[in-house]
């Protein structure tokens, strides 16, 4: 697993390419799913915002 994710970038073999469409998939997989929604994007659905927060990071 470890070779696999070291070539990841510049991937050499079938295998090497595999694994990085494996990879996106499991996460887009789980931004995709309703605990991914809930518990890593920290989607509230259906209930209103009363203000926006605002970003909580700066963009550089």
């Amino acid at each position: 697993m470890e070779h696999l994710a070291a070539k990841e970038l510049e991937p050499g073999t079938e295998l090497e390419r595999f694994f990085g469409l494996v990879k996106r998939a499991a996460i887009e997989a789980n931004a995709l799913s309703e605990e991914g929604q809930r518990d890593w994007l920290e989607y509230r659905g259906g209930v209103p915002l009363t203000a926006f927060p605002g970003c909580r990071e700066e963009q550089s």
